[in-house]
């Protein structure tokens, strides 16, 4: 395991991104954590990782409250985890995120 990127929990705009990166080609495979308090109602946070030109994976969540057992806001933070193949040899990378609206999360980007 290899930690590729890491960020504390913090506020992140309403924004698109794009970050092209460069890996480790035995890699063959990456985890993203999100850990966050809640968020907004409605669809939150959009994510494709492309691997050379050739898309890799999808990701989407929404948002709301993070809720307990029974149903009802506990005020602590969720764990949101996506994983995403990478095809062995590949060497470099794009990731397209798309925050549809302001939120607060930790991140943690794994490869494997």
């Amino acid at each position: 395991m290899a930690i590729l990127a890491s960020a504390p929990e913090r506020n992140w705009p309403a924004q698109d991104n794009v970050f092209p990166f460069a890996v480790d080609p035995a890699l063959t495979q990456f985890v993203i954590t999100l850990e966050h308090p809640d968020w907004p109602e409605g669809d939150c946070i959009g994510l494709v990782i492309f691997w050379e030109g050739v898309p890799g994976g999808v990701f989407t969540s929404g948002g709301g409250p993070v809720l307990g057992k029974d149903g009802l806001p506990t005020g602590g933070t969720k764990v949101l985890t996506w994983t995403c193949n990478k095809p062995r040899d590949v060497a470099n990378g794009e990731a397209h995120i798309q925050l549809l609206q302001g939120l607060r999360t930790a991140m943690l980007v794994e490869g494997f």
